[in-house]
């Protein structure tokens, strides 16, 4: 397989792609997020909005891209291109049950499929349309969509999502894409390449495009000017437990009356008051000012506190105990689940390769 290259754009004919979910209906399809090895609540939120955006009649189908992964050498370092694999698969294991310990009426309707499954099916097909796709372009278009897009693996990872989109697209049943507007350009290059004369004699329909803005989950404000450090104190991780909320949460950025920046109201209206069990928030207070307080709608928790009717000493330990227990119920469903207490301990083996600055392999 040749990655794209400089030169004449040509679509060839006829037409070959996988059909990765044949006989389908109507699906809206969700590219879940690479694997990571501290998976973040917002990037969890994400997939769960995203979800939530299928037109009604559609099934939502989640996407896991494992082999673009690999193309991308997330989460390497292992000794083999397998133990690479197998902590790609164990991050998006561990990922799909804390999506369903948050949510599970929204993940019962959901259709996971892994792309190297679905790849595997039709192996042929899929790979002749990752080359064809790559004679359609010129590198420069790829690299285009990504300053990043300057390895091998990085362009050829941007021609299988054209070819995953290729394979998700129907001629009989709508399909639509629902995303994070970051993932838009590859999308839109996908949506791009089949709207070619040639591409769309083949009879596919090229699904539509919903995008939405990725959640601000940060718990403390980023420095002007500051060059960028990954600060996992600065979010909520999935696998937080409870000693790690509190601290986190106790350095949260909570200024009174700031709704423009308020980490503990962001966690309230996406975190808390979606996926608590009893769907509300009560927030505790002294007889003296005003007693205990029990929300069940964001909009109007925000404005009781830009007027200052709640103090950021009641807000933030009472976002702090409830977002707590909903990932509680996320530690409980890895812990007494023996497929996921696997996989999470196949990724604390690349946390560590990480902290080491793992050789990678010979």
């Amino acid at each position: 397989m040749s990655p794209a290259r400089e030169g004449k754009t040509a679509f060839p004919t006829p037409l070959r792609r996988l059909d990765a979910i044949p006989g389908a209906g109507p699906t809206a399809i969700i590219f879940a997020p690479l694997p990571s090895a501290q998976p973040t609540v917002g990037a969890a939120l994400d997939v769960l909005r995203c979800l939530a955006a299928a037109p009604p009649g559609h099934q939502p189908l989640l996407w896991l891209s494992d082999w673009s992964a690999f193309c991308l050498n997330c989460l390497s370092g292992g000794k083999t291109n397998q133990d690479d694999l197998t902590a790609i698969k164990a991050a998006y294991d561990l990922l799909l049950g804390c999506l369903k310990a948050i949510a599970p009426a929204t993940m019962q309707s959901v259709r996971v499929v892994f792309q190297s499954q679905a790849i595997l099916a039709d192996s042929s097909n899929y790979w002749i349309s990752v080359i064809n796709i790559g004679r359609a372009h010129q590198l420069s278009k790829i690299r285009a969509i990504d300053e990043a897009n300057a390895e091998v693996g990085q362009v050829i990872s941007s021609l299988m999502h054209v070819a995953d989109v290729l394979a998700l697209s129907s001629s009989s049943a709508p399909r639509c894409i629902c995303s994070l507007a970051a993932q838009q350009p590859l999308h839109q290059l996908a949506l791009d390449y089949m709207s070619a004369p040639s591409v769309a004699d083949g009879g596919l329909v090229a699904p539509s495009l919903t995008s939405l803005p990725a959640l601000s989950l940060r718990l403390k404000a980023a420095a002007d000017g500051a060059a960028a450090v990954e600060d996992l104190d600065a979010e909520l991780l999935l696998l937080d437990g409870a000693p790690d909320v509190q601290r986190k949460m106790k350095k949260a950025f909570c200024e009174p009356g700031n709704v423009d920046f308020c980490p503990p109201l962001a966690i309230a209206g996406a975190l808390v008051l979606p996926y608590a069990e009893e769907g509300k928030l009560v927030l505790k207070r002294r007889e003296e000012d005003g007693g205990d307080r029990t929300y069940t709608d964001a909009a109007e928790l925000q404005a009781d506190f830009a007027a200052g009717a709640l103090h950021p000493g009641d807000l933030k330990p009472s976002v702090r105990d409830a977002a707590m227990a909903v990932l509680q119920r996320v530690r409980a469903a890895v812990s007494s689940d023996a497929q996921l207490a696997k996989a999470e301990k196949e990724v604390v083996k690349v946390q560590k390769r990480a902290a080491k600055g793992g050789k990678g392999k010979k």
